[in-house]
Formats: structure tokens, sequence, C-alpha cells
């Protein structure tokens, strides 16, 4: 992913800052030999492109066993993270705790959007019973996820409708694909398509380190571009929670190539909301730990499975799957143009349909948090995006600009604010063209 670019940017930036003067005495000696060996964690990322030692040693996938401790898991859908969190949740088997709310990579009692979790009061009930072995009441339950409502309308709403539930049961339900339909019957034929690598460019999401989340808008105009598949309104309102699986059958007429894949709802409008979207390596052909050329033309099996969802999908709106040839500026191009066939035959979307669940009935109210350090607000925290198009060439641009605005410390008199600039190009028909920029500005 591209996130991996912009996070090695602001980590880099982070790592570069001086040490606290009246924790540190020889502090600028340590700044500037800190500086002299600085290197971009990006460095770490493109040397180790395949999921090697370098990942595993991170990583609890291999042996999840080894978890022993008492655990209390927190993600949000808007989170790429939720995906580690359900499967932790299934692997562990010491105590533990899962909560997912409709946020971005934010604490729950901060998050946006809406609405927010008393996440300070429930880590200390947590740690209460499992670090000092207190008495705690039990009033919570083990998993516990929002189920949301959103309108396609307004996807930056700063709350989202829904309802808190426990114990969600799914089974699998199948849509095939055929004539550009989801639906009951099996297709007959193959399909072939290229996209533009201009499609999904626009509606990029959040900047970091701000928390001004800015979800993504509108996709139909992006959809509109893809090679897509959708179902007949839903005849009633029906609700998903749990991880779409795309199964396609795919060839590739370049050796090195990935698909991307979004999900999108509709409603009778016209207007799309992202539920959930991803990508994969068609190299990877067994595992991400290999690296196997694609043969020409010659069709291979793979499972896509696309981040967690927890959504309802009313009566009256439709599912829309859409495949392109590129997702920029979320991941990185594919090498060279690629154009992929699908034989639909053995191509469908396995949705996670709601059956059961309990309905949290104890009411949620906004968390109380700790009262922060006095501050002045000097300037307002602010994030603008635009994004343009050459007449000629038909590149576009996407320019972001975000700040925290400008705050003072009243204890000290300490004033900081964190700027961070991106610009994203990228040619219509040409994926090495691709670039991306990132700035970022600390001042204290």
């Amino acid at each position: 992913m591209l996130d991996n670019v912009k996070w090695s940017a602001g980590m880099a930036a982070v790592f570069s800052l001086p040490p606290d003067p009246l924790i540190t005495a020889n502090w600028k000696e340590e700044w500037l030999g800190r500086l002299e060996t600085l290197r971009p964690l990006l460095d770490e990322v493109l040397t180790h492109p395949l999921r090697d030692d370098y990942y595993k040693r991170m990583s609890i996938c291999d042996d999840i066993s080894k978890i022993k401790a008492a655990s209390f898991l927190l993600a949000g859908t808007a989170d790429r993270y939720s995906n580690n969190l359900t499967g932790a949740l299934k692997g562990i088997k010491s105590p533990k705790r899962a909560i997912i709310g409709p946020w971005v990579h934010v604490y729950p009692h901060l998050a946006e959007p809406r609405p927010r979790l008393d996440f300070c009061a429930e880590a200390l009930k947590w740690w209460d019973r499992w670090l000092k072995e207190k008495e705690v009441e039990q009033d919570q339950p083990d998993f516990l996820i929002y189920l949301q409502n959103r309108e396609p309308a307004n996807p930056r709403a700063e709350h989202v409708e829904g309802q808190w539930i426990c114990d969600p049961t799914a089974e699998d339900k199948l849509f095939y694909m055929k004539d550009g339909k989801l639906g009951e019957d099996r297709g007959k034929s193959t399909l072939t398509f290229r996209t533009k690598e201009t499609t999904r460019f626009w509606n990029r999401g959040a900047t970091w380190p701000s928390q001004l989340a800015d979800l993504p808008g509108d996709q139909s105009v992006d959809d509109m571009e893809s090679c897509y598949f959708e179902t007949e309104p839903f005849s009633e309102d029906t609700s998903f929670c749990g991880n779409p699986v795309v199964h396609v059958s795919i060839a590739s007429d370049k050796p090195v190539a990935s698909v991307f894949v979004r999900l999108c709802k509709e409603n009778n409008a016209g207007k799309s909301l992202l539920l959930s979207y991803s990508a994969w390596n068609l190299t990877h052909d067994t595992s991400h730990e290999t690296f196997t050329p694609l043969q020409s033309s010659e069709f291979k099996e793979v499972d896509v499975k696309l981040d967690l969802i927890s959504e309802k999908i009313e009566k009256g709106s439709c599912l829309r799957l859409c495949f392109t040839t590129g997702l920029f500026p979320i991941f990185v191009p594919n090498p060279e143009p690629a154009t992929f066939t699908l034989d639909l035959i053995e191509c469908h979307l396995k949705m996670p349909k709601l059956l059961e669940y309990i309905p949290y009935a104890k009411p949620i109210s906004e968390p109380l948090n700790p009262t922060p350090l006095p501050t002045t607000q000097l300037s307002q925290p602010h994030m603008e995006s635009r994004c343009t198009t050459d007449d000629k060439t038909g590149q576009r641009t996407q320019h972001t600009h975000s700040s925290t605005g400008r705050r003072r410390f009243e204890e000290h008199g300490l004033i900081t604010e964190w700027k961070t600039e991106t610009k994203d190009t990228i040619l219509p028909d040409d994926p090495s063209s691709a670039q991306v920029q990132v700035r970022h500005e600390t001042n204290w």
C-alpha cells in the first residue's frame, strides 16, 4: 500500500524531533547524532517485498498461541487494522474482549465518526481485573460491534446511524457474476477488461497525523469507469457482518499484476458508498512468501478477502462489486498496463449475511475524558483537498493540505503546529508515471 510511503514520511518527521531538554541534559548532541543515522523506514519495506522473517518476527499470525495475556482488542471498520482484530479474536485462547466501532485510526474516546466510546473507563476496568486482580462488575460482552446504517448521500457524516450488537452470527450468501449482475445465476462466459489508472483516484481519505476524518465520498463516477456487477435492489433490509470474499478465476496478459476490488452500497438515488476494498498480487500464487510470474492468459483461482464490514443494506439499495486494474493512490500501481480476463463460471462474491445477534441494550454515553492541559487554539485545524485533470495529457493530480492548527500550552507557553502536504499524480494509461510526494512541517 502507498500508505507505507506516507507513514514512513510521517515517522521520519517524528524521529527527527529533538529530545526534551528537561529530560535529556545533552539533548543537542543526542539530537544531532540521531539526525546523522536517520534513514527512511520505507527502505525496510522496499527491501522486503515478500513476507520473510522481517515480517514474521513481528507478526502474531504464525503462532497466535504464544499470546497468553488477557487481551483487550479495539478497532474501527474505517481502519484496516480491524482485519487483524477479528483473526486474533478467533485464535487467542486466553481471556479476551473486542470492540469494533465505525471509526478511523484513533482511540474510541476521540473517534470520528461518532458514536464514541468511553475507552478510558473500559480500559481501567480491564486492567483492574487482569493486572490488579480486583473484583470488577462484568457488564460488557466479550464482542461488541457497531452495525452501521450509513447513508451514501452523506458519507462524511459526523455521526453514523446504527446500533451496537453482541455475539453476531453470520452465514455465507453467494452472489454469482453474470451480464453485469450479482445474483443467483452463474455466469457462462469470459469477460475482459482494462481500466484507467486514474479510476478511484479521488476521495483519498484522511491525512496523517490529523484526526479530521475525510472518509471516501460518492463512488459512482469511479464505479462507472470500473468493471462492475450489481445486485437487484434489495426487497428487504439485510445486514452483513464479517469479511466479504471475492472468488475469481482470472488471467492477466502481463507477468506481474495485481487485481483491485471495491465493494459499494448504492442507494435508489444513484449515490455509491464504499463499504470495503482490497487487492491481490497475482504473482503471490500460494502465499505472500513466494513470487511466481504469471503465464499469459493462464487462469488461476484466487480468493480476495475484503476488509471487515458491519452494515445494513436498506430495502431498495444495491450492492455493487467493482474490479479495476489500478487503485491509486491507495495501492502501488501495476508495473505495466494490465488487461484481465475473468472466467465468470467460477466467479462469485461471498457475503457474511447476519442471521442472529443480541442488541446491546445498555446506553452508551459520551466518554468522560481526562481533563487536558489548558491550551489556547490560535488557529483552527483544517484540511482541504482538490483534484485536477490536465486537459492535454489527462494527468490527474490530487493535492491535500492539512494542519493540526496552532495551539499554545498555557502552563509553559509552548506553541505547536503540524502541517502536512501530499501530492499524488498519475497518467490515465501509464502506471509507471505514478508519483507520491509528502511533506511534513512541525513547528514548536
